[in-house]
């Protein structure tokens, strides 16, 4: 993406956004950022992107700007003066202080649906999303207490001085007042998101323990399966078809029949033991 900023007028600065990159679903871009020769720091004002959509834009940037009416207002509304206009350094820094803001409540609404929706059964995607969505919340912070340690002093007086030639009624949002409250704002959504996280190993642990139970009634399932063939295959195995009835062997066949019922009564009481003494240990505990 290829953004062209240029200086008309000392009041005047024309910006230039190229259509958004597409690329493909198996590539990942990093996100792509405006720095503009402006503020008091050598690398210039940073403008981000937007952190929704498939595909990064500034031009989105620009369009949820003036989605507020008092953006809208401060650029063209009616002045009292003519000559009440706002620079562009001060115009960049309402743009910047408004893209971070969007930028925290999209994060906000990503967390929070992590949080009470996905988290209920989590998953390697789960874990995946909360650490890039905290990844995003770490640059943010970091980027707007930068943005706010070079603001200039020249910006806030400046909005000031044009507040007065607007009506009564017009709001204006000052970008250190914005920007303290995307610092607070941001920290209170931090500490949820690490809760987040807390919560979500507790979950993973019940999910775990909620398997292993599974598997343990499964294993049950098959104990109480093999306690009907063990006894057969003992007897099977120890008479095979030696007697007297198939073969003409010395063996009856009753033998092996009480052999068998012996065996089984044999098991069903060493299982019902078992069981006997298991339950025991429990009303103990």
């Amino acid at each position: 993406m290829r953004v062209s900023c240029c200086f008309l007028l000392p009041k005047l600065c024309l910006i230039r956004v190229d259509a958004p990159i597409c690329p493909a679903h198996d590539i990942l871009l990093p996100r792509p950022e405006l720095r503009l020769p402006v503020g008091l720091n050598r690398g210039g004002l940073k403008v981000p992107c937007l952190y929704e959509g498939s595909h990064p834009s500034l031009f989105e940037a620009l369009q949820q700007f003036f989605a507020h009416p008092w953006h809208f207002h401060i650029l063209f509304a009616q002045r009292s003066t003519d000559d009440a206009h706002i620079s562009p350094e001060t115009f960049f820094h309402l743009l910047a202080s408004s893209t971070w803001a969007a930028n925290l409540r999209i994060l906000d609404q990503n967390i929070r649906r992590l949080a009470f929706d996905e988290i209920q059964r989590p998953n390697l995607r789960t874990t995946d999303d909360l650490h890039r969505q905290r990844r995003d919340l770490t640059t943010l912070l970091s980027e707007v207490n930068f943005l706010l340690k070079w603001l200039s002093p020249d910006v806030k007086s400046e909005l000031t001085a044009l507040k007065d030639t607007l009506p009564a009624s017009k709001y204006i949002g000052y970008p250190d007042v914005i920007l303290q409250d995307i610092l607070e704002n941001g920290n209170n959504l931090e500490k949820f998101l690490m809760d987040t996280f807390t919560l979500l190993l507790s979950t993973i642990s019940v999910v775990d323990a909620e398997a292993t139970k599974e598997q343990g009634r499964r294993t049950q399932m098959l104990t109480k399966l093999a306690f009907v063939y063990v006894p057969l295959s003992f007897v099977t195995g120890v008479f095979g078809m030696n007697v007297k009835e198939i073969n003409g062997s010395q063996l009856s066949i009753w033998t092996s029949v009480v052999v068998l019922c012996v065996t089984g009564v044999s098991a069903l009481v060493l299982f019902m033991g078992y069981d006997w003494l298991q339950s025991r240990k429990s009303t103990n505990r």
